[in-house]
């Protein structure tokens, strides 16, 4: 009987819904909370045995969690929320006082890559839009450093045949069968922001706490369509208050040779 490795890789999609919208009660001045939810789904393909071909495919599965009792009953979906920090309950922007609207820059991804003995390295890739990879390059967010091809600025990062840099998702040790792993997706505010969540700087970093209720504002509106991609000509109050969804891609693959 033959036995054949394939020399290629299986790819796993996990889909990223992503709602930003704004929050009526957040403050007086309209600041928004934004969120980036998760789906944590995908699909993997299987090899086709024909004859005496032995199926020697790679599987990868994603960890995910669920809720039992209705009528929450489902799949809880990770998220990521751009919004006010929990601890900031005073000055003139503060949170909702809702938990699930608190800052929370950081998802983890979790499951079992099998059949590792077949497996030379493993990679792992955030997708963004061209709104997020803009507001990275225009000093608003910093990226996670999974985003292929770019670093956590959004300048362009490639390798000497003037490839996409990858991220790898972790070392194989091709004596094992199957191999857990876990990754932490991480974003973080920019420069604009003194690196910090917009409800602190503007009320406690030197430069931002002596700006005016407008010009926070227009910077918020600014960020707002970059990272959403509206229209230039929207106003200040549009952009505080616009519903859109983006939608990001982690692709998580298993390389083989």
């Amino acid at each position: 009987m033959a036995k054949f490795t394939r020399r290629s890789y299986r790819r796993r999609k996990m889909f990223l819904g992503i709602c930003l919208f704004a929050s009526m009660a957040l403050i007086s001045t309209g600041f928004a909370s934004w969120i980036i939810s998760l789906n944590a789904k995908g699909e993997i393909g299987g090899d086709v045995n024909i004859g005496t071909v032995t199926d020697s495919s790679v599987t990868i599965e994603i960890d995910r969690e669920y809720v039992e009792n209705a009528p929450e009953k489902g799949e809880i979906k990770p998220k990521f929320v751009f919004g006010s920090a929990a601890s900031d309950i005073s000055g003139r922007i503060r949170n909702n006082g809702k938990p699930e609207d608190y800052e929370n820059f950081s998802v983890t991804v979790s499951g079992t890559i099998k059949n590792t003995q077949f497996v030379t390295n493993t990679t792992i890739e955030l997708e963004v839009s061209a709104g997020v990879l803009a507001a990275a390059q225009a000093g608003y967010i910093v990226l996670p450093e999974c985003v292929a091809g770019y670093n956590t600025k959004g300048e362009v990062e490639q390798d000497d045949a003037g490839q996409p840099v990858k991220t790898k998702l972790m070392d194989i040790d091709t004596s094992k069968t199957s191999q857990d792993f876990s990754y932490e997706i991480s974003f973080a505010w920019g420069e604009k922001f003194g690196g910090m969540n917009p409800g602190v700087y503007y009320d406690s970093h030197e430069e931002g706490k002596v700006k005016t209720g407008d010009v926070m504002k227009a910077e918020l509106a600014a960020f707002r369509k970059m990272i959403l991609e509206l229209p230039e000509e929207t106003s200040t109050e549009e952009a505080l208050s616009t519903v859109k969804a983006l939608e990001f891609n982690v692709i998580i693959e298993a390389i083989c040779s």
